[in-house]
């Protein structure tokens, strides 16, 4: 305890000079740096980690949706100007029929590991001309002319008419073409 003690009043003795100080000091500046440095970073850290929540759960999602709003309106308008086209053609397009829920479930009906016949069967007894299956073509297409078609392990782009002719065998396509005849229809596959 001596030594401790005696060590006690060394320190004293010491801090009491100016040089003592003088340590004290530098010490107490360099402690306050260190800090200062610390409280900073956990800021920074804190500002990043608000910024990429913010980014993540706010800005990207709002971004998406208006990206997907915008090509929902460019499908919308380009349907219209073909719509306004059969008009003006004098073609007969039922303006209340879903070209593109029809074209939806041919997609899925061809999708997978086998082919649903009747469901894509099903979907073509809805077009009544040809005019209508012109309008089932280009919401097939939408905007980039083509949609994907999956199989089981590989997906492939087709058009419509790529899509009936390659995943279809002839018998297949031969029902296609009696649906159409049975419609009056001058388009075949």
């Amino acid at each position: 305890m001596k030594k401790a003690s005696a060590g006690l009043m060394v320190a004293s003795e010491v801090a009491k000079t100016k040089g003592g100080q003088e340590a004290i000091s530098g010490t107490m500046t360099s402690v306050n740096r260190v800090q200062s440095v610390i409280g900073w970073t956990i800021t920074a850290l804190v500002v990043a980690g608000g910024g990429f929540l913010l980014w993540r759960f706010i800005i990207k999602p709002a971004m998406q949706k208006g990206e997907s709003d915008a090509e929902k309106r460019a499908s919308i308008k380009e349907g219209e100007l073909v719509l306004k086209e059969y008009d003006r053609l004098g073609l007969r397009v039922d303006p209340t029929k879903n070209y593109k829920g029809i074209a939806d479930a041919i997609q899925s009906g061809l999708s997978g590991s086998t082919e649903d016949e009747e469901a894509v069967y099903a979907q073509i007894r809805l077009i009544s001309n040809d005019a209508e299956w012109e309008a089932l073509k280009i919401a097939w297409a939408g905007v980039d002319g083509s949609r994907p078609v999956e199989g089981t392990f590989t997906s492939t782009n087709y058009s419509l008419v790529g899509a009936l002719i390659g995943l279809f065998n002839t018998s297949e396509r031969n029902v296609v073409n009696q649906i159409f005849a049975s419609k009056n229809m001058k388009t075949r596959i």
